[in-house]
């Protein structure tokens, strides 16, 4: 198979991300004309059989026979797509890797949540036009600020960070699949909080996916004074595009937040660590 500059730009997103379900890298990439429920279909990897006779298959199973990809299968879930060393170094060369080193792996625990965040990232960067850091970007800098052996950074370390028309940091943004502890929701508040840039117009974003997980997030927020939380149904953020409201967690002092669109897309060029420490 000969290489083509979308199969390049399929390693670079494999990359930058991490893990991608097959139609998240359709939507990315093979179909950007798409829009509404078709696109949120893509994006939230909601896979149908017929997707597997599609462009973006054909050419991640080309990469996979030149072993520039790998395929993790997991039990009741679609397959996962990675980059291999092969692919990274392949990359290396024509300059256009983020990391020192491609993604090691993903347990079978974490992969539902792996490709949610995907989901919300490329809603964020694709739709709404919002340069993001993942969270292997933001560890990038955390772990020069705090050490890479910090337990409690890695334990508070977001899942998105967005960014203002200036590069620096605006929002954070978590996608919680399954709710954690109350201390857990405490420290990480606390740390969220201690890293906003501006506590008037920043936000911490819960996107949730249990029954109740709204209210549960934004009662936790209130009762340990975090004002700066806000929550939101997962499945309002797919259904949207990213165009919901988010809750309060102080409603009868703060209206509902939205995201505001931005005129342009994330720039798919690398960025480096040092450019994020200024923050």
């Amino acid at each position: 198979m000969k290489l083509q500059e979308r199969d390049f730009a399929v390693l670079a997103a494999l990359e930058r991300w991490g893990v991608m379900g097959l139609g998240q890298v359709d939507g990315m990439l093979f179909h950007k004309e798409v829009i509404g429920e078709e696109r949120a279909r893509l994006f939230f990897n909601e896979v149908r059989r017929e997707d597997y006779w599609g462009r973006a298959y054909k050419r991640l199973s080309g990469l996979e026979k030149l072993g520039l990809v790998r395929v993790r299968r997991f039990p009741y879930s679609w397959p996962v797509y990675m980059l291999t060393g092969q692919g990274f170094e392949l990359l290396q060369r024509r300059g256009k890797t983020r990391f020192d080193a491609p993604r090691q792996g993903v347990s079978d625990r974490l992969v539902r949540h792996e490709i949610a965040v995907v989901g919300v990232g490329l809603v964020l960067t694709q739709v709404l036009g919002c340069p993001v850091n993942t969270a292997r970007e933001t560890w990038g800098w955390m772990s020069k600020q705090y050490g890479r052996d910090n337990q409690k950074a890695r334990l508070t370390m977001p899942d998105l960070l967005t960014e203002n028309a200036g590069g620096k940091m605006e929002h954070i943004v978590e996608v919680e699949l399954t709710p954690k502890s109350k201390k857990r929701y405490r420290d990480i508040f606390d740390s969220h909080a201690r890293r906003l840039p501006n506590h008037q117009t920043s936000k911490i974003l819960y996107l949730v996916d249990w029954p109740g997980g709204v209210g549960q997030i934004t009662g936790l927020a209130h009762k340990y004074e975090t004002s700066s939380v806000y929550a939101a149904p997962l499945a309002k953020f797919r259904t949207t595009l990213g165009h919901c409201e988010f809750a309060p967690s102080y409603p009868r002092n703060y209206a509902p937040f939205t995201l505001t669109a931005k005129s342009e897309q994330t720039p798919e060029a690398p960025r480096h660590a040092e450019q994020e420490v200024s923050r």
